[in-house]
């Protein structure tokens, strides 16, 4: 069964939607658009070539699965999404509005009230926060910093660098912890974080391993603005969120779930 296609196939669409270029009155970036348009016709392709009766997603974010479950949904097939991620801030994300899919699985009611303004269509159960584990499990003296993405802006800099900050300080101030970094899969190691390695209790996760398994020995964990904080709550692992004036929904203090860290006083 053929899986991928070869350099001409690729070609043909590129030459079938570069119209779009030309004819586009929508005002955005041309370019964009006729991206969107030639991954629609390859996930087309593609997705044609297998016998589909199911369409299931995670996360809710990306672009590409949207377009994925138009395919399927316009040749009749129901599509399932699993909230995976998605710690947003008051507003809804564009990315959340309007979605492409038959069913929402959210993990929980703020949520699922949140997204269904924007999805009046979409049918939405809540049924929580899916494959983690709720065990009760005794707790070891471990603290957990979830790294993230590198900074976009000079404000996010700036935590970032309060954020190993705090880190470091912890290695040094409690030396009977045990200081775990857990790395974003899918960004670089930092160089401040490898200049750590030199400390005992310091120990550098696996990048490729999920942050859950991490959760279960934790006392506590300290991320900027990430859904580890919620996974965090789901192991009996106390958030920190280390974000001054953080506007990121649900507001973890005033929901008495965690704390906000505004300083590293």
């Amino acid at each position: 069964m053929e899986t991928d296609l070869d350099l001409f196939q690729k070609f043909l669409i590129f030459f079938r939607n570069l119209r779009i270029c030309f004819f586009n009155s929508y005002p955005t970036n041309n370019y964009h658009i006729l991206v969107l348009f030639m991954k629609y016709d390859i996930f087309s392709y593609l997705m044609s070539n297998f016998n589909l009766k199911k369409g299931v997603f995670f996360e809710g974010d990306s672009p590409d699965d949207d377009l994925m479950s138009g395919y399927l949904r316009g040749k009749k097939i129901k599509t399932y999404l699993f909230q995976q991620g998605t710690y947003f801030e008051e507003q809804i994300p564009i990315f959340l509005r309007n979605l492409n899919y038959n069913y929402l699985f959210c993990w929980g009611d703020f949520f699922k009230n949140k997204i269904m303004k924007y999805n009046r269509s979409l049918k939405i159960f809540s049924i929580g926060r899916v494959g983690r584990n709720y065990k009760k499990i005794k707790k070891k003296d471990i603290i957990i910093f979830a790294d993230q993405n590198d900074p976009t802006s000079k404000k996010m800099q700036d935590l970032k660098n309060k954020f190993y900050e705090l880190c470091e300080w912890c290695i040094k101030n409690l030396p009977n912890y045990k200081i775990i970094l857990k790395p974003h899969p899918r960004y670089n190691i930092n160089e401040r974080v490898l200049r750590l390695k030199k400390y005992k209790n310091f120990v550098l996760g696996e990048k490729s391993i999920d942050v859950t398994k991490y959760l279960n020995d934790a006392k506590f964990l300290v991320a900027i603005s990430s859904t580890t904080l919620i996974d965090a709550l789901s192991y009996k692992v106390i958030p920190i969120c280390f974000m001054s004036g953080s506007s990121m929904q649900p507001n973890l203090k005033k929901n008495k779930l965690g704390i906000i860290v505004n300083s590293l006083n």
